[in-house]
Formats: C-alpha cells, sequence, structure tokens
C-alpha cells in the first residue's frame, strides 16, 4: 500500500473510531477514549486532533517532535496561539473542513515566525459525534522541508550532471545489457558522441550497439563491453581504427561500469592526432634520411680534406727543405759575398721557410685530430695542467709572467692528449697576447656543474673584439700581423675541434684591452 493510501485509511480509521467511541455505553466509551488516545498517541505519523474551537484534544508523539513541540503543553490550546504564523489561507482550509470538506496537499509551504521554511504534506477530515455532527477535525502534517531539499539537490545534480554530459568534448556512450551481456542496448548518448559520429542521438537510442555501430564486434569494443559489465573493472582501450559502411576513423575509449550495472564508454576520436603523428612519422623518417646522407657527404668531405691537407702538407716538404737548405748554404757559406740587402733577404727566406715548416707541422696536427680516435679515460686535470705549467715554466719567467693554476680542480672522462692539445693552446695564447710593458698574468680555475665541468683559462691582455669572437676559431684566422704577436692561426682552431670531439664546448667573454677568459665546457662523464 502506498504511503498516500496508508495515511487516507489511517484517517479513516481515527474518524471511525472517534465515531465509534461517541456510540457506545459510558463504561465502553472511558475504555475506548484509553484506547483512541493510545492510538493516537503512538501512531507513528504526524496527527494532531482538534475541536471544533481549533483547540487540541490530543496529538501523536510524532506530531509534537516534527513540529518541536515536545516540551510544551499545548492540550486544550488553540492551534493559531501555538503556530501565530499560521497564514490565513490554511485557517480558511480549516474552516471548510470544519464545515464538512476533506482536503490534502502534496507539498506546501509553511513560513515560520522566526524567518524560516518549512514544506509539509498534510491532509484534514472532519471527525463526527454520537449525534452525527462534526466535532471537529483530525489533521495529518508531515514536515517534509529534508526531503524537499533532497528532491532541489537532486534535481540541481541531475541538472549539472545533463549539462555536464552534454558539454562533454569527449563522446559519451551509456550501454543496458540485453541478452545475459552478450550485446548492449544505447541507453543514452551526449551531443559530443553525435558530432564525433555524424549520427543523431534520436536515430540510435534504444538500438542495439551491434545494430547501431556494426563494425563494433570486428573493432574489438564489445569484448572490452562484456569483461567490464561481467568484472566492473575499468578498462582502457588504445588508439584503434574503428570502420563500418558509414564511418571510420581512430577512437581511444575508456569504459566502465556504473552501480546501476549499465556501461559507460568515454572515447575521444583522435583521427586528426593520428594523421598529425603519421605525418611527422614520415617526415621525421624523411629527416633521418637526409640526415644519413648529409652525414655520409660530410665524413666524406672531411676524409678529402684530411687527405688534402695531409698530401699537400707532406708534399710541401720537399721544396720546402730545399728551399731552407739553399737559403742556410748561402747564409751560411756566401754571407761575406752579399750585401747588406742581400743578406737581408736571405734572413727572410731562412725565418719564412722556419714559419713555414712550423705551419706545416700545426696543420698536420690539426687535420690528424680524432683520426686515431678518442680514448676515453679518467683525466685529473689539476696533474695535466701541473705539467703544462712546468713546460712553460722558463718562458714564463723569461717574460716575468705569472701563471697560476688552482689546485681543486676536477677529473673528467677524456683523452689526455686532447686535453693536454686544449690547454697547452689556451695557455700558451694566454702568454703570447699580452699589452706591452704589462707582464702577462694567467689564472686556471674550474668548477663542476651538474654532469659538466667547466674550466677557465683567464688573462690581463690585449683582448679581442666582440666581432671576432667567433671567427678566431677559424683555422688560419689572425687578427695581428707575425711582427706584432707570432703564431699560425691553427692554435684555437685546434682547441675547438678537440673540445667537440670530447663532446665539449668553448666560448670566449673577452673586452680589448681589458683580457680574454676562454670558457672550456667538458661532459663530467
Amino acid at each position: 500500500m502506498k504511503g498516500r493510501e496508508k495515511i487516507e485509511d489511517m484517517l479513516r480509521q481515527e474518524a471511525n473510531l472517534s465515531n465509534l467511541i461517541m456510540e457506545t455505553s459510558p463504561v465502553a466509551v472511558q475504555i475506548n477514549k484509553q484506547l483512541f488516545r493510545q492510538f493516537i498517541e503512538n501512531t507513528p505519523a504526524p496527527i494532531a486532533m482538534f475541536d471544533r474551537d481549533m483547540k487540541y484534544i490530543m496529538t501523536s508523539r510524532r506530531f509534537l517532535t516534527d513540529y518541536n513541540l515536545k516540551i510544551r503543553d499545548i492540550i486544550g490550546r488553540s492551534h493559531y496561539e501555538v503556530f501565530p504564523e499560521i497564514p490565513e489561507r490554511w485557517k480558511e482550509v480549516h474552516r471548510r473542513c470544519l464545515a464538512g470538506a476533506t482536503e490534502k496537499a502534496e507539498d506546501d509551504s509553511f513560513p515560520r515566525s522566526d524567518g524560516g521554511l518549512d514544506w509539509v504534506r498534510w491532509e484534514i477530515q472532519p471527525w463526527y459525534d454520537a449525534n452525527g455532527e462534526i466535532g471537529g477535525i483530525i489533521l495529518f502534517s508531515e514536515v517534509i522541508t529534508e526531503r524537499k531539499r533532497a528532491e532541489k539537490a537532486l534535481s540541481n545534480s541531475v541538472e549539472r550532471y545533463g549539462e555536464l554530459f552534454n558539454r562533454m568534448s569527449n563522446g559519451v556512450a551509456i550501454y543496458r545489457a540485453v541478452d545475459n551481456g552478450l550485446d548492449f542496448e544505447l541507453v543514452d548518448f551526449n551531443a559530443a558522441g553525435e558530432r564525433i559520429e555524424r549520427v543523431s542521438k534520436a536515430e540510435i537510442i534504444g538500438k542495439r550497439v551491434t545494430e547501431a555501430f556494426p563494425g563494433v564486434e570486428e573493432f574489438g569494443l564489445l569484448d572490452v563491453f562484456r569483461r567490464v559489465w561481467q568484472t566492473g573493472i575499468p578498462e582502457h582501450y588504445p588508439i584503434s581504427r574503428y570502420e563500418d559502411n558509414r564511418i571510420s576513423g581512430w577512437r581511444e575509449n575508456f569504459v566502465y561500469r556504473l552501480s546501476s550495472g549499465e556501461v559507460v564508454a568515454v572515447y575521444d576520436d583522435v583521427t586528426e592526432q593520428k594523421r598529425a603523428e603519421d605525418e611527422i612519422r614520415k617526415l621525421n623518417k624523411e629527416l633521418e634520411q637526409r640526415v644519413a646522407e648529409r652525414t655520409a657527404e660530410l665524413v666524406y668531405t672531411n676524409k678529402e680534406l684530411e687527405s688534402f691537407s695531409y698530401s699537400v702538407s707532406h708534399d710541401l716538404r720537399a721544396p720546402l727543405r730545399a728551399i731552407s737548405g739553399f737559403s742556410e748554404i748561402i747564409a751560411r757559406s756566401h754571407r761575406a759575398d752579399l750585401n747588406e740587402e742581400g743578406r737581408h733577404y736571405v734572413d727572410n727566406i731562412v725565418q719564412a721557410s722556419e714559419r713555414m715548416g712550423y705551419l706545416i707541422d700545426n696543420l698536420l696536427q690539426y687535420s690528424r685530430l680524432g683520426r686515431q680516435g678518442i680514448r676515453r679515460n679518467p683525466v685529473q686535470l689539476a696533474d695535466l695542467l701541473a705539467d703544462i705549467a712546468q713546460n712553460m715554466r722558463e718562458h714564463v719567467i723569461e717574460i716575468h709572467g705569472t701563471l697560476n693554476i688552482a689546485h681543486d680542480l676536477p677529473t673528467v672522462i677524456g683523452d689526455k692528449m686532447l686535453l693536454g692539445q686544449i690547454f697547452s693552446n689556451l695557455i700558451e695564447n694566454a702568454l703570447t697576447y699580452y699589452k706591452p710593458c704589462v707582464p702577462p698574468q694567467v689564472t686556471v680555475k674550474g668548477r663542476t656543474e651538474g654532469k659538466a665541468v667547466i674550466i677557465s683559462v683567464s688573462d690581463n691582455g690585449i683582448g679581442i673584439p666582440p666581432e671576432y669572437h667567433e671567427k678566431i676559431f677559424n683555422v688560419f684566422q689572425r687578427l695581428h700581423s707575425e711582427e706584432e704577436y707570432p703564431g699560425t692561426g691553427i692554435g684555437l682552431a685546434t682547441v675547438k675541434k678537440s673540445v667537440e670531439l670530447l663532446g665539449g664546448s668553448v666560448q670566449i667573454e673577452s673586452e680589448v684591452g681589458k683580457g680574454s677568459t676562454f670558457i672550456v665546457k667538458l661532459p663530467k662523464e
């Protein structure tokens, strides 16, 4: 029996019981009154009985509890005195029921005197005395404020869910299992799903998934639905291609089971993403092919250049030896027969021959860099720099210079020969390009930064203009004449190539007239 039918039946029983009491003997009346009072007080419904003046005759305990009246003695008092906030429209209802009407409301607002608002469900019937006259009314009045709030919250939740469901950028489809989980019937479908699948919700709701999407079984998603429905364990179905006689594309699905037993598929159309990935993969493959081809070309070119440099250097040595030998013979055996101008020319030829030999040696050394492979071993930079300083000690004393090398230089994994060439060239340059009348001061420091070792070689020399900071690392790049500062223009090119062979880099910080700092960055391991 439904709630409303129970209430109506209870009210009828109370009205009949009150009429029965009025018709029985005095002793029976007393007994029946007690039974009636006990019935009213203990009934689980919020009920109150009034006389024609709307004064309380009796109430159920539930009524007192619902309206916070347990501590008040209200029997014999007017209903309107107990609840002065009762609106006039309710008083009119009471008058109609006292005249014989029966009225009820499923939800009615009840403004309270404290400013609050309650919602009540009520029903009112008249009761009759022994003479068949209306003796008053019986009121059933249940406070349903919490229920109304819950309904409102539920309504808001449903509204929010509906808005979220239809505003999601992901497609969402809800299915109900049929045929004991062998197939699934579409229960709901959001706007994103309509857009992705190019179909209206009305066309597919109520259809089986195998009918709405005939490629679903071959796609593999139907088996996922069955497993999730049986186990309740969510599954991610990775990017796969779906195709039927109407649509095709790449989909990524996440499948869940609701507490209701329905299965939900949240999915994305990743067709464009897949196309972009394929295009990127294709471009990467083409790029790798181009890089491989270009690398092969560079390797071949480098080999040719190395071979050419070696051949040229080697072939130059024979005529150079002849020039050097004959010029030395002339200078040694026939110097007295020459006038001053002739002796000057012979001296220039001897010096040029020596410089050419030195240049060829440097060029050969540069061309051989890396040809014999890189030997990677732990190298104590402090020991390496100490050896270099010892080899340059006499030269430093001769030019009244100072060479300061930090004692806490770190260890690196590298080729000792290449590292020796790097720092020998840098220190030698620093001791060469100093300002006239200003003794050179060279400082070598080091530190570790993460997985890199940073070594700096600083001087107080002539400095280098900013526009040459990159060019000075090129082969044969010189900024000064041989008369001003000796050199071949290969030293810094050797430094750069050696550092790069070790997987590092080199850069310069310099200002004209204020010295230079060469910063070498090498991998620690």
